[in-house]
């Protein structure tokens, strides 16, 4: 398999981490980007929409998804194991906040 790269602006990355990147498995064109980020002890989630880039041959964040924040830093990789796998009435009710994100972890 083919390997994919990602460019992320500088700008972005000064205080985030990355956590993983996401392909769709059904569109090459799109992904989504996790990064994370603490702030006085809460743990942000980012999320980024990919976009690929024929030109240059590269993914690039167009705009935040969404962001989570988590107390510990275990809950925010639990979130983001199962994320995946959630299906897209699961992701709408955390959306909308119908069932926390903590429902989805263990």
């Amino acid at each position: 398999m083919k390997e994919k790269s990602v460019a992320f602006p500088d700008e972005l990355m000064e205080n985030m981490k990355l956590e993983t990147v996401i392909f769709s498995p059904v569109s090459t064109e799109i992904g989504v980007a996790a990064l994370s980020e603490s702030s006085q002890s809460i743990h942000i989630l980012r999320l980024y929409k990919l976009i690929f880039e024929e030109y240059e041959n590269t993914y690039k964040p167009v705009q935040e998804l969404e962001a989570f924040s988590f107390q510990h830093y275990d809950e925010l990789t639990d979130f983001l194991e199962k994320l995946p796998e959630m299906s897209a009435l699961e992701m709408l009710l955390v959306l909308n906040q119908d069932y926390t994100k903590d429902q989805f972890i263990n």
